[in-house]
């Protein structure tokens, strides 16, 4: 599971929120499968004035990081920089603490409660990230057992289902969907087939089972084969499907941050939101589709260089109302608004 620590303190008992879930040791269990070696934290800006400060993180016997600069007249510098000990040396979410998760605004209350502060999918949203999140995750961290060892390939071709691997196997969607988004979501190593699928032939050892299983994961299921296994043994290799996933998920590294995901999911919808904003400016134009369309092109290509934001975005609107847009050419309004653009981007 991964997460975007915030900066934001919660008034633990204050009540507020709007929804709890309620469960014991709760935070424990979070903060057991929470993934935090690609987790986001909040940044931190020091001044370089701020000598005691400045030695802690850019001193000659630290450890080098990431970080934006600038200066100002006078020459002093400032970094910013993603603060990883935002928790502490060893990073654990406490009451007060607030994060992230898939555009959930989440706190943490107490040692057995969770409350949600903002959702973007409704009021249920702790429901769901205990039954199809946090459960899950669990499942697979402890699930492990005795596993000795699990060798695996992606294949470039499709096996043979029908005669060979012909035993089909499932274990609970969320289960297995979290291999897949762990391991297969982006992963340029192993070889996609026909119709975006994919195969990997694992081979488990594992003291539980009577002997080593090969057998094949796909996106959705897996597949064994039918001379070796029966459906009447199919618990055997329902354990043998889960136990490989926590090996996986023990012993092997996310192909893809979800965190990366979710950004480029976001700026999507605001690109899309900023366009139909766009367009609904443009009806009030005259000279038809063409000029309009002319024009939008124009101010999409124009803004893309641009951060717009807070004030900025309000002088835009404010400036786009008040033009006589019936009465000036396309390339007047490009002035226009390119003198608007670097006007903005002087302030922002």
């Amino acid at each position: 599971m991964v997460i975007e620590v915030l900066k934001n303190k919660y008034k633990c008992g204050c009540n507020k929120g709007i929804a709890k879930l309620d469960q014991p040791d709760i935070l424990e269990k979070l903060n057991s499968i929470i993934e935090w070696d690609i987790c986001k934290f909040p940044e931190k800006s020091i001044i370089e004035t701020e000598k005691d400060e400045w030695n802690k993180y850019f001193g000659p016997d630290c450890e080098e990081i990431e970080y934006k600069e600038v200066q100002d007249e006078n020459g002093v510098k400032c970094r910013t920089f993603e603060d990883r000990n935002f928790l502490g040396a060893l990073s654990e979410l406490k009451p007060g603490n607030c994060f992230l998760f898939n555009g959930q605004f989440i706190a943490v209350d107490s040692a057995d409660r969770l409350v949600l502060m903002f959702s973007g999918s409704g009021y249920k949203a702790l429901d769901r990230l205990w039954e199809e999140e946090i459960c899950p995750e669990l499942r697979i961290f402890y699930g492990d057992n005795n596993v000795n060892n699990v060798e695996y390939k992606g294949l470039d071709k499709e096996p043979d289902y029908k005669n060979e691997f012909n035993l089909e196997v499932r274990i609970p969607y969320l289960d297995y969907n979290k291999w897949r988004t762990y391991f297969l979501d982006g992963n340029d190593k192993i070889p996609t087939l026909d119709g975006g699928k994919h195969a990997v032939l694992c081979k488990l050892d594992s003291d539980d089972l009577p002997f080593e299983f090969e057998f094949i994961m796909t996106d959705h299921c897996a597949f064994f084969r039918g001379d070796e296994i029966d459906e009447e043994d199919k618990d055997i290799a329902e354990m043998a499907v889960r136990q490989t996933i926590s090996w996986f998920y023990e012993n092997t590294k996310r192909s893809i941050n979800p965190l990366d995901i979710e950004s480029k999911k976001q700026q999507e919808i605001s690109d899309y939101q900023q366009k139909k904003h766009f367009e609904e400016m443009m009806k009030t134009l005259g000279g038809g589709e063409k000029k309009k369309n002319k024009v939008v092109d124009l101010i999409s290509t124009t803004f893309s260089f641009v951060p717009l934001y807070g004030l900025s975005w309000f002088l835009i609107k404010s400036f786009t109302a008040s033009l006589p847009l019936l009465s000036i050419s396309t390339e007047q309004l490009a002035i226009k608004y390119l003198v608007l653009v670097t006007f903005v981007q002087y302030l922002v």
